[in-house]
């Protein structure tokens, strides 16, 4: 390196303090819009991908956004259920395919699916260690939940109690793995799935005594008929066992079971548009369209990030007006050192160009500094992205 470049480069290496805050300052003023847009983008795209895969979700009447985020992406929400019945009768329309979710459960902290094998079929998931779900009291793990909880099939997990200090909610469920899902990127990994009737039993709905003639008569406290009435202290199963699973009932008929939600599968395009003319009932129900209400959510925030640019917008022109003061400022200190220059034979246009080189080599060195940024703030906030959105 010499002439021109090899002066700019020492000059810079001299002062490098001066060089390195002012590389910063600039960088940073490319890395807040760059970032922002690559972030807004990737947490659109997983977001409308999973919204597009789901045709309609059925719920009881409420917040559309409520019932799309939670039953698409696991999201905490207060939803009403809706009664197993709405199920049964989707069941008969062969033109659909229903799948009920139940929700509102965790297990380590982690979203607790009641769902049907067809929910796997439909997501394309498939177990990439053990089976999916053959039993009452069985699990299947995402691939993020076994990765966080050093958990395998064949080994076991517990529920965790909806409520702490209530002694009337159901205990904690001892769950046997039976399989781990393959990875995909979407809410699924951070998941635990359930068979619906599994999911029952954590709600209190299904439970388990032993046989109430082998039961001590202690426990008797009287006999209607042909029927036994039992003490109400006698203590649930946590666990579904071979020995005990004849034992678990439904306290109830199995249609006036709640599940959360409703994902709705049409056959046909035709099918999908009778179907939520039909299901959509303002007073009882809704049926959505998880695209449309994810397109109405993202029309939101990029009103918000609008705001967001606008603030980033006056924070650019603000540092790029400190950065020409600063800039003409080292000029003018310099005017001795560019007398020198002069003075040894330097021509007023290379002194030109060891200034415009200067201010070249700083502007690249943050607009690279800056793009690298973003894409690794990207980069660490897509896993987060896909949580949230997942």
């Amino acid at each position: 390196m010499r002439g021109t470049p090899l002066l700019v480069v020492r000059r810079l290496a001299h002062e490098w303090p001066q060089t390195a805050i002012l590389v910063a300052c600039l960088a940073v003023s490319v890395l807040l819009p760059v970032a922002g847009r690559l972030l807004l983008d990737r947490y659109a795209e997983s977001l409308r991908s999973r919204a597009a895969a789901t045709p309609l979700v059925v719920g009881s009447a409420g917040s559309p956004i409520d019932l799309v985020l939670a039953s698409l992406y696991f999201q905490k929400a207060e939803l009403e259920p809706l009664p197993f019945a709405e199920v049964t009768a989707l069941d008969q329309n062969r033109d659909l395919l229903a799948v009920p979710l139940c929700l509102g459960f965790t297990a380590r902290g982690h979203p607790v699916v009641g769902t049907r094998l067809d929910y796997f079929e439909v997501r394309g998931l498939m177990a990439a260690s053990g089976h999916l779900l053959q039993r009452l009291g069985d699990c299947v793990l995402g691939a993020a939940v076994a990765q966080e909880l050093g958990i395998a099939a064949g080994d076991e997990l517990f529920s965790d109690p909806r409520e702490a200090y209530d002694l009337a909610t159901a205990p904690p469920l001892k769950m046997r793995v039976r399989g781990v899902l393959a990875p995909r990127g979407t809410p699924d990994d951070e998941a635990v799935f359930v068979e619906v009737r599994t999911a029952w039993i954590l709600s209190g709905l299904l439970h388990g005594h032993a046989d109430a003639i082998s039961m001590p008569a202690t426990t008797i406290i009287g006999r209607d008929g042909g029927e036994i009435v039992l003490d109400e202290g006698i203590r649930e199963y946590y666990e579904v066992r071979e020995d005990n699973l004849a034992g678990f009932h439904l306290h109830g008929e199995e249609g006036s079971m709640p599940v959360s939600a409703i994902l709705v599968f049409p056959r046909s395009e035709r099918a999908g548009t009778i179907a939520e003319a039909r299901l959509d009932e303002p007073e009882s129900r809704q049926a959505v369209r998880p695209a449309l209400v994810i397109d109405d959510l993202l029309a939101t925030v990029v009103r918000v990030k609008r705001l967001f640019d606008g603030v980033v917008a006056v924070l650019v022109v603000v540092t790029a007006l400190l950065a020409a003061l600063v800039i003409a400022l080292s000029i003018r200190a310099r005017r001795g050192e560019i007398l020198v220059m002069g003075a040894i034979g330097a021509s007023p246009w290379t002194i030109r160009r060891v200034l415009a080189g200067e201010i070249l080599a700083v502007l690249v060195a943050a607009i690279v500094l800056g793009a690298a940024g973003a894409l690794v703030i990207a980069e660490l906030g897509a896993g987060l992205i896909r949580i949230a959105a997942g």
